[in-house]
């Protein structure tokens, strides 16, 4: 079976999808989205961290913990 590829998008991209300021989404890196899965950093030895997301993962995740919003 083949596995599915999987997306994985900046920051900015990702904020858009999420309707989030770019801020929201780096404090939520830490709460909800883990290392890996949600996120990971494109190039870690550069000074400023850019980081990729999974989009899957994050759209997911972000529609269980904001479902019981109304």
């Amino acid at each position: 079976m083949a596995k599915r590829s999987q997306v994985w998008v900046s920051t900015t991209v990702m904020t858009q999808a999420l309707g989030i300021h770019r801020d929201t989404l780096l404090r939520l890196k830490g709460e909800i989205f883990t290392q890996g899965t949600h996120w990971m950093v494109k190039n870690p030895r550069s000074f400023r961290k850019t980081y990729l997301w999974n989009h899957a993962h994050v759209i997911k995740t972000w529609n269980n913990e904001t479902s019981h919003i109304s």
